[in-house]
């Protein structure tokens, strides 16, 4: 299986292909985006007594990168503008999304995923990016969708938007549960940060503990812990003790980033 180097390296499932001169069509099969869904979102709400509404979903997803033109570095690529809008609601069943990079690019040098699944064709022309749907996408329905820079693996650019109609009230977790086993092993290997963050927000009578995003590259999950005694060491060891209950070894609990306030 692929593997990309960056704050989303979870394994990537190869998608077929057809070439149609400039155009390819790809049916995704299982995307990064579901993986990180299913991941970042729905195994950390599952800690919850209630099943997650489309908003708070929508929420609690980190918000998607459109940098200033004046700010990439020459030569650089980067995104400068989405269409739709990162986080629109109410789009078009059948929309293109258009996706605008700071310079001219060839297919190598960028890597487009979208879930739920649909059937797309991508052209590029010139620094535009097109993707346009074979079928209508589902009424109602949180789309999310990524582009990876195989060149630069600390970066990925992530955009949601929910189309027309009447939203679903809850977004299940339909996937089998040795799937979401496989993943959560993975992540414990190989993103021990989102790992730890689906186990939070957690609390007991020495600490709390709740995550945040920081989207400045290398983009990552830090923890905040909130002590609950007045003895800093005490605090120190129950988190670490915690973490390795989580089935972290001290290496990988060193390279978390940990805020104590």
């Amino acid at each position: 299986m692929k593997k990309y180097g960056h704050l989303i390296k979870l394994p990537v499932f190869k998608s077929q292909k057809v070439n149609m001169s400039n155009k390819k069509i790809i049916y995704i099969l299982v995307g990064i985006n579901a993986v990180l869904i299913s991941s970042i979102v729905v195994l950390r709400l599952r800690n919850t007594n209630s099943e997650p509404t489309v908003e708070e979903v929508i929420q609690s997803l980190p918000t998607g990168i459109v940098v200033p033109t004046e700010n990439v570095a020459t030569g650089e690529l980067d995104i400068i503008a989405v269409s739709p809008n990162d986080g629109a609601e109410g789009v078009s069943t059948t929309p293109q999304i258009r996706i605008t990079f700071s310079r001219s690019f060839t297919e190598k040098e960028i890597d487009f995923s979208i879930d739920p699944d649909a059937i797309y064709s991508q052209e590029i022309r010139e620094n535009v990016l097109t993707i346009s749907f074979w079928k209508p996408l589902a009424e109602g329905t949180l789309y999310t969708y990524s582009v990876n820079f195989p060149d630069d693996k600390q970066k990925v650019r992530l955009y949601r938007f929910v189309t027309e109609g009447e939203l679903a009230e809850f977004l299940p977790d339909t996937r089998p549960d040795e799937l979401i086993a496989e993943v959560e092993e993975y992540d414990r290997l190989n993103n021990t940060d989102i790992y730890i963050t689906n186990r939070t927000p957690y609390e007991n009578n020495i600490f709390a503990i709740r995550s945040e995003f920081d989207p400045v590259t290398p983009a990552h999950y830090y923890f905040i812990i909130t002590s609950k005694v007045n003895d800093d060491t005490q605090v120190r060891q129950s988190v670490n003790a915690w973490l390795q209950l989580q089935g972290l070894t001290d290496d990988q609990i060193r390279e978390l980033d940990i805020r104590y306030e």
